[in-house]
């Protein structure tokens, strides 16, 4: 304990300060991604309540190929990029609302990538390229406003409260890790390149779009190279390792900074504290290994590692690791479910990133998937009744709704 007591000292003494709110080390996760956790089985009932549904295709104007993209208290929100259709469901899968505002006009969007939901002011927030536009849930043109010039953004970003949003630029982070890389021995010259970085994290105004804040994240100009090379096939190539920055919590956002080998929670009163540290550091260890993610839903913390280590076929090694908040114990889980024999799952980003609620998550069954196992009599409970009184003809994927506990 005395030993990291002193690792967290030491660490929190020389990478926290301005706007960063320091910790204790009881209140900082510590997590040693080197070692090998045992197993343990881990029924998803035990962690979620569950509800299963289907979304109701008797509405041909409905039908779409596509995901759900966003999920409110009130609605499941679909949409089709080919199309260009938004389709909002209610939470009981019945058709509600259907827009369509692809076009090249100044209210409408030239493609449909990704969108966020704002339920109590009834905006739906759709990113394209450098702009996001603001609809109702009926497709009534509300505003646009621009994101930073020249910034880079893909799906990191999220909607913090009814006033801000937050996104991670890629592109000022690359630019200003080019001109470092330039520079070379320059000390001066380098550290003048980090001073003039803001931050890659930066809370924008959803009225108008305008720079609230470059969140003060420490960040870490070429201390660790997050890629690997994969000479499998005969000619080499770089396999950049994946990273998510922004996952919701429920007191905010956690923002993951991968080369600092930590994370943070962004909190919606814009104070920012350390939350987790893994040790050792990913500078160190070879493979590289770092936190990707950290999802805290309920009683547990879900986490998915990368090691920076091809995987044949590839790309690279994903592990998880499932943290009990209550004990601190961490194990590998084996999530399974009673009702369906046989079936893995895992918890992760894409568990959660859709949804409102910092309490819920979404899993998918195909109905492929659910017929072939319930002619092997590998279901049971609550999902077998759902599975026989399913429509023949509904072929949308069912929605597994976790609530946790």
């Amino acid at each position: 304990m005395k030993i990291r007591s002193l690792f967290l000292s030491l660490f929190l003494g020389s990478l926290l300060s301005g706007c960063i709110n320091t910790l204790d080390d009881s209140q900082v996760i510590a997590l040693d991604v080197a070692k090998l956790y045992t197993e343990r089985d881990i029924r998803l009932e035990e962690i979620a309540d569950i509800t299963y549904l289907q979304l109701d295709d008797r509405d041909e104007k409905f039908l779409f190929r596509g995901n759900i993209g966003a999920i409110s208290s009130t609605y499941l929100i679909g949409s089709d990029p080919r199309s260009g259709d938004i389709l909002f469901f209610t939470r009981d899968g019945k058709p509600k609302h259907k827009f369509n505002r692809k076009g090249g006009g100044p209210e409408e969007y030239s493609q449909l990538f990704t969108f966020i939901y704002d339920e109590e002011k009834d905006e739906l927030f759709v990113h394209e390229r450098n702009k996001i536009r603001v609809y109702n849930s009926s497709g009534e043109y509300k505003r646009v406003f621009s994101l930073p010039p020249e910034s880079f953004v893909m799906n990191d970003y999220a909607l913090l409260d009814d006033r801000s949003i937050v996104l991670f630029d890629m592109n000022l982070k690359s630019k200003a890790n080019m001109r470092h890389m330039r520079l070379h021995e320059d000390i001066e010259e380098r550290q003048e390149v980090i001073n003039e970085h803001e931050s890659s994290f930066i809370r924008l105004s959803v009225l108008d779009g305008h720079v609230e804040e470059y969140i003060k994240v420490p960040e870490d100009f070429f201390g660790v190279d997050l890629t690997v090379l994969d000479e499998s096939s005969g000619s080499p190539r770089k396999i950049v390792g994946r990273t998510y920055h922004l996952i919701r919590h429920q007191e905010g956002l956690l923002l993951h900074n991968h080369e600092t080998d930590t994370v943070y929670l962004y909190k919606r009163d814009h104070t920012l504290v350390p939350y987790m540290v893994q040790t050792p550091s990913v500078k160190s260890l070879n493979p590289g290994i770092y936190i990707n993610t950290v999802v805290d839903r309920g009683n547990y913390q879900f986490i998915e590692l990368q090691t920076l280590r091809v995987k044949l076929p590839g790309p690279l090694l994903t592990t998880h690791l499932v943290r009990d908040k209550k004990s601190g114990a961490v194990f590998t889980p084996v999530i399974t479910m009673k009702d369906f024999k046989g079936k893995e799952m895992t918890i992760n980003r894409n568990t959660v990133q859709c949804i409102q609620n910092a309490n819920e998550g979404l899993l998918t069954f195909t109905v492929d998937e659910l017929r072939e196992a319930y002619d092997a009599g590998r279901l049971s409970g609550e999902l077998k009744s759902f599975v026989e009184q399913m429509e023949e003809e509904n072929e949308n994927d069912v929605l597994v709704m976790l609530r946790f506990k």
